[in-house]
């Protein structure tokens, strides 16, 4: 199973689409944003409420 779902471009080293959460088995809206060589900021909303992290490689 894919982790991003339709992710397509929103701006410079920014893509938008939906992500897979494991813990439910549902997909959310969300935005991946390169924030420097080997580092991605990964946001996900649930409605209203909104979480990210940055995932180093």
């Amino acid at each position: 199973m894919s982790l991003f779902i339709k992710l397509e471009p929103a701006g410079p080293n920014k893509w938008a689409g939906r992500i897979y959460n494991a813990d439910d088995g549902k997909t959310n809206e969300s935005s991946v944003t390169m924030v420097s060589s080997g580092t991605l900021n990964v946001r996900g909303c649930m409605g209203t409420l909104c979480a990210g992290e940055d995932w180093t490689r």
